[in-house]
């Protein structure tokens, strides 16, 4: 039985090492696809527990104060919105890591053009579908607005505390236009 690790490799160490550099990106590449296939996943897992809560405070509003229920109800829904704007923001800051640095840094080790692989945001681009951001990137706000309108006018006249849900929610909805805004830049960021 011969033992193969004593034999001196005539392998080229130039390329040897030009393999593993090609292994680290593409083991980093899919290590970021992972991560946004779970970032993508919890994009949508607010929705349907915003319905279940909305179902509740419907099936039971009569036990609870018309205030709490009114601004807790918009609070729950700007915290659903602001989950759903966590997740995209994190989704699109690692497609624009590999669009702008790990796809040309590949594309540099291996001497080809940055269009020669990885084309998903091109294809994207090439049939329309990346150039409409308007239900995903800025309609989520839209509930915000409308969960803080709706509380606004479920509670005319107001009182006291109404001051302090509509300053808690207001917050809320800078906060939620501020996420908006974060998404739409680095989006246009690998996009353009």
């Amino acid at each position: 039985m011969t033992d193969d690790t004593s034999k001196p490799s005539t392998a080229d160490p130039a390329l040897e090492h030009l393999k593993l550099l090609v292994q680290v990106h593409v083991a980093d590449y899919q290590a970021i696809a992972t991560r946004i296939s779970r970032f993508m996943a919890l994009q949508f897992v607010p929705w349907p527990a915003l319905v279940v809560f909305l179902s509740l405070v419907a099936s039971t509003h009569k036990l609870f104060d018309p205030i709490l229920l009114a601004w807790g109800a918009a609070g729950v829904a700007q915290v659903a919105v602001l989950t759903y704007y966590f997740a995209l923001y994190e989704v699109y800051n690692h497609v624009r890591y590999v669009e702008t640095e790990l796809k040309p840094n590949l594309a540099k080790l291996l001497a080809l053009s940055t269009d020669s692989f990885w084309g998903y945001e091109k294809y994207l681009k090439k049939t329309g579908k990346a150039n409409d951001p308007l239900f995903g990137d800025i309609g989520p706000a839209l509930v915000s607005v409308v969960a803080v309108t709706l509380a606004a006018l479920a509670r005319i006249p107001g009182s006291g505390w109404d001051y302090v849900g509509s300053l808690v929610n207001g917050l809320l909805l800078v906060l939620t236009a501020t996420s908006a805004i974060r998404v739409v830049k680095v989006r246009r960021d690998f996009a353009a």
